[in-house]
């Protein structure tokens, strides 16, 4: 980690790729897992963009799979925040929240030693939102 004085001058407007402004912010604020999620105070796994920075920069990504994606994403490391998967998704994509509270989670919690069939029908949800629920449980540790 280092100071702002240590900064190069052309730190904040030089355009970088999106993988570069990532790489940044680990090395600036460390990794994300060593931080708790800003929006829901599990820990978080991804450092996300604010999307409010002066120095934004954006273009398409695409991946290695072949999909390709319109990114958004700053220089200034102080343009993102550490997220939970959910709250990132949230963030990027508008959900407003997870489809089940805390006391959710610790009904799933007490259900420990049965399938995913059948928690799934104790709670009245369907097995894919059991798997979600049992990553989240794992993520609020």
């Amino acid at each position: 980690m280092f100071g702002i004085r240590d900064l190069p001058a052309d730190w904040f407007t030089k355009p970088i790729s999106y993988g570069a402004a990532h790489d940044r912010v680990r090395r600036v604020h460390g990794r994300a897992d060593m931080h708790v999620c800003v929006d829901c105070g599990h820990r978080a796994q991804h450092w996300s963009y604010n999307g409010d920075s002066e120095f934004e920069q954006s273009g398409e990504i695409h991946y290695s799979h072949g999909a390709k994606t319109f990114l958004r994403w700053s220089t200034d490391t102080d343009a993102y925040s550490p997220r939970c998967r959910f709250c990132h998704a949230a963030k990027d994509y508008g959900f407003t929240r997870a489809p089940w509270t805390p006391a959710d989670l610790d009904a799933l919690a007490a259900l420990k030693g049965m399938t995913v069939a059948q928690q799934a029908a104790r709670l009245g949800v369907s097995p894919s939102t059991i798997d979600r629920m049992r990553r989240a449980l794992r993520e609020r540790g």
